[in-house]
């Protein structure tokens, strides 16, 4: 008997070593779906410069708090306990599966969240920044420089200060942001008919 367990171990070691740390596939699909929203959230950036000047900085308010929810929900998903989710999972509850399925992949819908969809974020709120700077200091010169350095050091400020505010309460709360996430989540379920 402890022969056939000590055989099922060593399988199962060398099924593990066999794995790759990288999962190559994940990698390729997630660079992809980067390029695919960057060239999306770039095309609405583009046209900040003929835009009101509010709307501008509406849009430009829109990116950073998208970028900063994102980092708040990837950091919570990779700090919730998996544990907590499991009863409501065995009770087939909608959202507790959906819970323990981000949980488990905790690693894939942080970099989603905080890779991708935060640093895109910050990209292109910095490029909507140079944007509205253009628009509002066409003056050039040093007026053109301090108020260009001014709006980019205010988008970091924002940034870093919003996610930073977040941080504690995305850890503190881990398992209440997830749950809200795999609810929210469940509303995009497709029901599938008998």
């Amino acid at each position: 008997m402890d022969d056939g367990r000590l055989q099922k171990n060593i399988k199962e070691e060398k099924n593990q070593k066999k794995k790759s740390i990288v999962d190559k596939g994940w990698v390729i699909k997630i660079s992809v779906i980067s390029f695919t929203i960057s060239v999306f959230m770039g095309i609405i950036s583009s046209d900040i410069g003929q835009l009101n000047i509010y709307v501008a900085f509406l849009i430009l308010m829109l990116f950073i708090s998208i970028g900063v929810v994102f980092d708040f929900v990837g950091l919570a998903v990779a700090t919730a306990d998996e544990k907590s989710f499991h009863s409501m999972a065995a009770r087939r509850l909608p959202a507790g599966r959906k819970a323990v399925f981000l949980i488990k992949n905790a690693e894939k819908v942080s970099s989603f969240c905080n890779d991708v969809i935060g640093d895109i974020c910050g990209v292109i709120s910095g490029a909507t920044g140079a944007a509205i700077a253009v628009k509002l200091f066409t003056g050039g010169g040093t007026v053109h420089f301090v108020g260009s350095l001014f709006l980019t050091a205010v988008i970091s400020m924002l940034t870093i200060g919003m996610k930073a505010s977040l941080k504690g309460l995305g850890i503190r709360y881990s398992d209440k942001v997830v749950l809200i996430v795999a609810k929210f989540l469940c509303l995009f379920d497709i029901k599938r008919k008998p």
